[in-house]
């Protein structure tokens, strides 16, 4: 009988107990951060410190020398990376024409057979425009140049000793930009 009678009591215990405590509410989450402008994307395809220059074309209709002078440049520090090594930059076709690309790659390709490449120092010491018409540009630019051949462990095999050079450049307007068309030395 004790034993029916406690039973009893610890059933009404129960029935009579409050319910448990319902589960602490999660905490609320923080406030949402915007979200961290991201940094603007590389320009794709343009390794190497110079093909990382922009290659804007010159699209002014009547540039001046100085105008021309910086096509020719950014043009000439290309041609110095692709012949260290570096791959031939996206969107090169918008400051040259096929020829002058294809003569460029050609030289690459002829390198890198031998196991090769060209460290050029060329700098622009005087340009002059010895045309300028609404289609075409001659360029006469005097220019201090030397370079260095490298095998494939970056021994130089052969030098150019540093000399002024006289080279004309040929640009033409293909659509509202200028692009290179020709080189020829004035030596």
């Amino acid at each position: 009988l004790l034993l029916l009678l406690a039973g009893a009591w610890v059933l009404r215990q129960r029935q009579s107990a409050p319910p448990p405590p319902p589960p602490p509410a999660p905490l609320p989450a923080p406030p949402a951060k915007p979200p961290a402008a991201k940094p603007p994307a590389a320009p794709a395809a343009t390794p190497g410190p110079a093909i990382s220059q922009s290659l804007t074309p010159l699209t002014s209709p009547r540039p001046d020398a100085a105008q021309v002078r910086r096509l020719l440049e950014n043009w000439l520090t290309v041609k110095g990376d692709v012949l260290a090594g570096e791959p031939m930059p996206q969107g090169l076709d918008r400051i040259a024409r096929e020829g002058p690309v294809e003569r460029l790659a050609s030289e690459r390709r002829s390198d890198a057979a031998k196991g090769q490449t060209q460290r050029l120092d060329v700098r622009i010491t005087d340009l002059t425009l010895s045309e300028s018409g609404p289609r075409r540009i001659v360029a006469v630019a005097r220019l201090r140049y030397s370079d260095r051949r490298l095998d494939d462990k970056g021994t130089v095999v052969e030098t150019t000793a540093p000399m002024e050079l006289r080279n004309g450049y040929v640009f033409g307007r293909d659509g509202d930009s200028w692009r290179l068309v020709a080189t020829q030395s004035l030596n």
